[in-house]
């Protein structure tokens, strides 16, 4: 409509009949000026497509933990994961508090299982256990805090990166959580007597 008026003021044109149309329709639109007639097809502009929640294909929810507006705190292995720095922090509150693990990302969509393979662990009757690379979500209660945290850990994915990252963003925004925190480490010439350097964006 805002397409029709600006054509009609700038010819100065009057128009004959409604450019008015449902969502996706075409309408043939008349103007008269002096003799001549203007014949336009005006297609009606899409709207945005709205979002329904995670995607189920890429996103695996197997329960929906209470929180109170959580905290969405994560750490991926591989690149930006220097010395397991990262990984290895939130590992450790999950040791620790023993979060309830309540999503996951489906890994033969988000892997390349020749970039993260399996591991291999002994059990005590000595059998071998394979430990496919996952990419999960840990519900964490803090009583004594505001908030509550929503762990996210795992090897950062090798495929359908927009597409993951919007799963768990859709999820996070359904616990309603509004602050994201990515923990990182890199590798840097410096002392191993001296201070770890902390940098906050």
């Amino acid at each position: 409509r805002f397409s029709l008026v600006v054509v009609a003021r700038i010819l100065r044109l009057r128009p004959i009949s409604s450019p008015v149309g449902a969502l996706g329709d075409t309408r043939t639109v008349r103007f008269r000026a002096h003799r001549v007639v203007v014949r336009l097809a005006v297609p009606d502009l899409p709207t945005p497509t709205p979002r329904h929640g995670y995607n189920p294909d890429m996103l695996k929810v197997l329960s929906r933990p209470t929180l109170r507006s959580p905290v969405l705190l994560c750490a991926l292995s591989g690149w930006p994961d220097a010395g397991q720095a990262a990984s290895g922090a939130l590992e450790y509150l999950i040791m620790k508090w023993a979060p309830r693990r309540f999503a996951e990302l489906d890994s033969s969509r988000a892997y390349v299982q020749t970039n993260n393979r399996p591991r291999s662990k002994m059990t005590r009757g000595g059998q071998r256990r394979l430990i496919w690379p996952t990419f999960a979500c840990y519900a964490l209660p803090v009583p004594q805090a505001p908030r509550d945290l929503v762990l996210l850990l795992g090897p950062e994915p090798d495929l359908r990166w927009r597409t993951c990252a919007g799963a768990i963003l859709d999820l996070a925004e359904e616990l309603g959580s509004d602050l994201v925190v990515s923990l990182g480490a890199y590798l840097a010439p410096t002392s191993h007597g001296g201070p770890v350097t902390m940098t906050a964006i």
